[in-house]
């Protein structure tokens, strides 16, 4: 039987070769003899295995107490294709030259993002990845860190839609804050950088008065995506300068996006995330509690906004 199966494979790669081409007939030999080829080179994703772990190893642990390298796997969204790191605890994966494949059910979403599936928390990226290091070394901590953001006792806050933030004024004053915190990362000096600071902090004052379901709905997805890109930013890049140039871009990149509804949160996190590692170095034990970057930068500032007003008045 098996030698019948090979000469009927033998005699379509003889008519293949003749009818359409070469190229062709090893796609459709691929089929006729049950083999895929996957979309997802594996030394490139070993490699890129490495590097997460680098990232995590080079951190210890420090930025959050737990180490942020774990169970990773790369989907490609074209046919649910898995190279993953570590085999799954039911036996859907398979070894193969070092790395573990298979793939993604139906039932399953693919996306960046940490899903529970095969009895392990994983962190899922799509395939291909960014191709700049830089960019991609953040979006590899960006999403560990989601991993493990359960780890952390983070409150599980509902995500408001905040559709305010696609209002004219909503849209107007997160803008105006996103240029004040620009400002204070790029500040010379410690005046500078409090002025721009009071300023970003007046701007969110003035949002929350026009929409007061605001404050609720922004924490709830600056506590899940901003955290995620303050953790990105900060691991992703090897000096401070380079940290703040990321969050600097983070602040610039998003203007022009149609809604800002999700991506205002990858912006406002690693600038206010780098203001608080400079005025309150120890922040992240106070927000995973539930607090905000703003009452936390508020706090280590002694800033009050009806003092700030009177000051300016005179």
């Amino acid at each position: 039987m098996k030698m019948i199966h090979l000469n009927l494979i033998r005699s379509a790669k003889i008519w293949l070769h003749r009818v359409l081409g070469a190229s062709l007939s090893a796609i459709l030999l691929c089929a006729l003899s049950g083999k895929t080829e996957s979309l997802i080179p594996v030394e490139e994703a070993k490699s890129y295995f490495a590097q997460a772990k680098a990232l995590s190893d080079a951190d210890h642990g420090k930025l959050w107490g737990i180490a942020l390298y774990g169970p990773l796997m790369f989907v490609a969204p074209e046919d649910r294709g898995i190279v993953a790191n570590q085999v799954d605890s039911q036996g859907a994966l398979k070894s193969e030259d070092g790395v573990f494949t298979g793939t993604l059910p139906a039932t399953q979403i693919f996306a960046n993002t940490a899903f529970e599936w095969s009895g392990i928390r994983w962190t899922q990226m799509l395939w291909p990845l960014p191709e700049d290091a830089g960019l991609r070394k953040i979006l590899i901590a960006h999403e560990m860190f989601h991993r493990i953001q359960t780890q952390l006792g983070l409150p599980n806050l509902k995500e408001g839609d905040n559709q305010h933030l696609d209002t004219r004024a909503g849209r107007y004053y997160l803008q105006l804050e996103w240029s004040a915190l620009k400002h204070a990362l790029e500040a010379k000096n410690k005046a500078d950088r409090t002025s721009a600071i009071s300023d970003a902090l007046l701007f969110r004052v003035a949002r929350y008065r026009l929409f007061p379901e605001a404050a609720a709905e922004e924490k709830a997805l600056e506590l899940n995506e901003g955290l995620a890109e303050y953790t990105g930013v900060k691991l992703g890049c090897s000096s401070g300068a380079d940290q703040t140039q990321a969050a600097i871009h983070d602040l610039t990149v998003h203007k022009a996006d149609p809604t800002l509804i999700r991506s205002f949160a990858y912006a406002t996190g690693p600038a206010y995330g780098l203001l608080l590692d400079r005025y309150a170095p120890s922040w992240r034990n106070e927000i995973v509690k539930g607090k905000t970057y703003t009452s936390l930068l508020a706090q280590a500032l002694k800033w009050h906004r009806q003092r700030i007003s009177k000051q300016r008045q005179n």
